[in-house]
């Protein structure tokens, strides 16, 4: 449960601009990628079926590597 509440902090500092986009990508069927940049790190989402949870993936990764 911890682990979706984090996932939606970050999804949300990522739409309030914390986290700088790089790209948006639909490949294959409507599967998305999304880079997002923070810090001068760059982080790449896995392929997700819609764009919003692409975004979350790539924050959740930022969130991830910066927390630890």
């Amino acid at each position: 449960m911890a682990g979706k509440y984090e996932k939606k902090l970050d999804y949300l500092s990522l739409r309030q601009g914390w986290l700088q986009p790089m790209y948006v990508t639909k490949i294959k069927f409507s599967q998305y990628i999304v880079g997002v940049s923070y810090r001068g790190q760059s982080f790449i989402s896995k392929e997700h079926p819609t764009h919003d949870l692409a975004r979350e993936d790539a924050a959740f990764q930022a969130y991830k590597f910066y927390k630890s």
